[in-house]
């Protein structure tokens, strides 16, 4: 099997790595958003063209404002440092999520990485904050009854044997891009958390024992020949 083209990660165990450092929470979320640059060019050089990177969920708002605060912050220093590196490595940024809901100066940032960054094509940073797929299925499920309504479509028309072709997957955030080959989660833990509920249904799973802070090379090489093990049959018999 060849490898993966698109790898999804769950980025977790910023805070308890701190922890294990004795040191803040916050020395971690910053060691976890310095990460995301390293993986990026592991990603180039195993040929992985998009990278999807889960940073802050809808959920994470319920967390002490003060570190809700320093992970906004890290948006803007993100910005500041990671700029010129994005454009050098040829690295295009692209935010996925709930873009009203975010802070004025967060989401400037977010948009100058993004215009600045729009020209450049060998890998695709899918950066995903103030990102729910529950929240992102709900606006699908509003936008294509919107079309619907909109074009006058019978209903009673819409079946495999017409031209009329609706499907939720034409209104998610990433309807530009494939679905996930491989998602990796750090820290052991063994679930999704809201992440991708559509886009991963065939998506191989990966969970790595090791706090996102650790993650190494070698870790990602281990989750790539994995991946190459199996056998991804989409439904179908093996071999077929």
């Amino acid at each position: 099997m060849t490898g993966p083209k698109h790898i999804a990660f769950i980025m977790d165990g910023n805070g308890r790595w701190a922890l294990k450092q004795n040191k803040p929470r916050f020395y971690g979320h910053e060691a976890g958003m310095d990460k995301i640059e390293q993986v990026c060019n592991w990603c180039k050089d195993f040929d992985v063209h998009i990278g999807s990177f889960y940073a802050f969920s809808k959920e994470n708002w319920k967390r002490p404002q003060s570190e809700v605060n320093f992970i906004l912050s890290l948006i803007e220093k993100y910005y500041k440092q990671k700029l010129e590196t994005l454009n050098n490595n040829n690295i295009k940024f692209i935010h996925i999520g709930d873009k009203k809901e975010l802070p004025p100066k967060t989401l400037s940032c977010i948009s100058i990485l993004e215009k600045e960054t729009e020209n450049n094509d060998s890998f695709y940073l899918l950066f995903y904050f103030n990102y729910s797929s529950r929240a992102e299925l709900d606006r699908a499920a509003l936008l294509l009854s919107e079309y619907i309504v909109k074009n006058d479509i019978n209903l009673q028309a819409v079946n495999s044997n017409t031209d009329i072709n609706l499907s939720l997957s034409q209104f998610l955030y990433t309807k530009n891009f494939p679905d996930p080959d491989l998602l990796i989660r750090t820290s052991g833990e063994q679930r999704i958390s809201n992440f991708l509920l559509y886009q991963l249904a065939y998506t191989e799973l990966y969970f790595e024992p090791q706090l996102w802070p650790e993650f190494t090379r070698k870790h990602f090489e281990k989750a790539i020949k994995s991946y190459q093990k199996r056998d991804r049959r989409f439904g179908g018999l093996k071999g077929s």
